[in-house]
């Protein structure tokens, strides 16, 4: 319900539109989306981890003017990462992003998180979300941010053995600078 809630509210071309949501007549909850026909960026980034550049810059706005619509209306996604992202190739060439599951997404005017709980990726995890502490806007843009360092460096900016190290790295170090995990691509 709380997916289809705040998705509902979003009115934007990257963002999935949510059609119409409820429950059955024996309780269980549903939504109605639009269909898209495409990969998300996991699978995208799976087949070719370098993409180019001017399409790293395509995807990241579309991604940011999505996020721009969802702030607007005090929604926060809270699970930003490239299988939450769709890709939709255009007939007449480029992409069409789309920004979907906003099943962790928070409505700041009436949810609140539970004190002591991490919820996210993480891969993608703000310092706050990993400490449980309050979030908001920034926790979209910081995965926003990580997503973006993926697709120009070809990898994440911190890699760990397991969950526990991976939530430790993005609290207490400094992501590595481009130029020393791909040169030819640190003038970005």
């Amino acid at each position: 319900r709380n997916e289809a809630r705040a998705a509902s509210l979003l009115n934007h071309p990257n963002c999935v539109r949510v059609y119409d949501f409820g429950q059955t007549p024996d309780g269980r909850p549903y939504f109605v989306m639009e269909l898209l026909t495409g990969q998300d960026l996991e699978a995208v980034l799976a087949h070719e981890p370098l993409q180019p550049v001017t399409r790293v810059l395509d995807i990241s706005l579309q991604i940011l003017s999505a996020l721009e619509e969802a702030h607007g209306l005090d929604v926060v996604h809270r699970d930003l990462k490239p299988a939450n992202v769709f890709v939709l190739p255009q007939r007449g060439g480029g992409d069409l992003v789309k920004v979907v599951d906003f099943g962790l997404a928070k409505l700041r005017s009436g949810m609140s998180t539970p004190g002591g709980l991490v919820f996210g990726t993480p891969e993608y995890i703000t310092p706050e979300q990993a400490t449980a502490k309050e979030t908001d806007q920034r926790t979209d843009l910081y995965a926003c941010g990580v997503m973006l360092f993926e697709m120009v460096s070809g990898r994440l900016p911190f890699l760990a053995k397991d969950a526990r190290e991976l939530l430790e790295k993005h609290v207490f170090e400094e992501p590595p600078k481009l130029g020393d995990i791909n040169a030819d691509r640190s003038i970005f």
